[in-house]
């Protein structure tokens, strides 16, 4: 047996030479990983989380895996820095490493805040969306508008107003006279191809009830050489047209 030891004895040295340094190396490399491991923990404790993420992305390198403790450091690092999205990713990936109860639970507490911040951010940008789209849908009802109001105004431009020609004075309501009132009426009306008033509307009236229908009962009477445009007769709009009613 001592013979035997005796015979492979080099051969051991030999291979324990040869793996000297890759041992050696690996310490080496094992201890710089812990060092960058304790340099994140202090750059979280001291509010630098950027730092804190970029010392554990070098242990990772350096090691070649995660484990439970980077994970759960980069997590918390990220929820500093608000980025939801990416801490709930990385919480996920915390719960494919081997973890403490104590770590495990912490990880979970984290995950419940994040889950409902990542909610609350969705419906804010719901709501941003929806703003944003009645914005545009507005400003496409404005924009409409005010190209109907230019063709409009160049319409009118090149419109001959109709011009009375024929008119019928409005009747005193009987009531009203017999009261002792007096006002006013202002009526929208619309005159046809051919002259006629063809739609008559109050738009106004002081006092209510009394003067509108004899306004319209009389303009309803009246006749107009019609409007025309660019030779042709058109209806025309008469916007407000004003009645008023006195005793003398």
């Amino acid at each position: 047996m001592k013979k035997t030891i005796r015979q492979f004895f080099p051969f051991f040295l030999f291979f324990q030479l040869l793996l000297f340094p890759f041992v050696n190396a690996q310490s080496s490399q094992d201890a710089e990983a812990r060092a960058y491991f304790f340099a994140a923990e202090v750059a979280y404790d001291e509010g630098q989380y950027q730092k804190a993420l970029d010392a554990i992305a070098k242990v990772e390198k350096m090691l070649g895996k995660g484990n439970a403790k980077l994970s759960s450091l980069r997590v918390q690092a990220l929820y500093a820095l608000k980025r939801y999205g990416e801490a709930r990713r990385e919480i996920n990936r915390f719960y494919t490493f081997k973890a403490s109860n104590s770590l495990s639970r912490e990880m979970a507490s984290i995950m419940l805040k994040v889950d409902d911040l990542i909610a609350a951010e969705a419906r804010r940008k719901e709501i941003e969306r929806v703003r944003l789209v009645e914005l545009a849908r507005q400003a496409e009802v404005n924009r409409l508008a005010e190209v109907k109001k230019e063709k409009e105004r160049l319409i009118l431009e090149r419109t001959v107003k109709p011009v009375p020609e024929i008119r019928v004075s409005p009747e005193y309501p009987i009531l009203a006279a017999r009261s002792g009132i007096e006002g006013w009426v202002k009526v929208t009306l619309t005159v046809s191809k051919e002259g006629r008033v063809k739609y008559c509307e109050v738009l106004e009236e002081q006092p209510g009830l009394y003067f509108g229908e004899a306004a319209c009962d009389a303009v309803n009477q009246w006749k107009y050489i019609p409007a025309t445009l660019d030779g042709s007769n058109v209806e025309y709009r008469i916007n407000a047209l004003g009645f008023d009613f006195t005793l003398d």
